[in-house]
């Protein structure tokens, strides 16, 4: 995936550095105390953790696996939050009054409402080769 950064004509010098561009990113908020305490993460959570952090996985104390895992967890009900509000707008036609602080609004992305995932299951193919 193609890295995009902000620059204007002539605004990059020598030995500076870009700063990778921030449109189209929603930024989840913190967790208050008070919900962090609340996260339980499940199993897959924290098989995830250990898959993404194979290489630091031996320096990674049980602490930092959990908080690895309780962070993901969090996110992941973030955003399903989000999801349910986006669906109960789009069921009762009323996307229009959709909540700009939701992830998935399209002036919070910069992009259009994120699809669902569209299962081909029911698409069949040919057993015999085409002549």
């Amino acid at each position: 995936m193609a890295e995009i950064y902000d620059l204007n004509s002539g605004e990059l010098k020598d030995g500076a550095v870009a700063e990778k561009s921030k449109d189209g990113q929603y930024i989840i908020p913190p967790c208050t105390p008070e919900e962090w305490e609340t996260i339980v993460p499940t199993e897959n959570d924290f098989k995830h953790v250990k898959r993404v952090n194979k290489k630091t996985l031996a320096e990674m104390s049980e602490e930092d696996i959990l908080f690895e895992a309780k962070t993901k967890r969090y996110r992941k009900n973030f955003a399903q939050r989000h999801r349910n509000v986006y669906e109960e707008h789009e069921t009762n036609g009323t996307l229009d009054q959709l909540p700009i602080d939701n992830m998935f609004h399209p002036q919070t992305t910069g992009a259009p409402i994120p699809a669902k995932p569209v299962s081909y299951t029911h698409l069949t193919l040919p057993t015999t080769p085409y002549v």
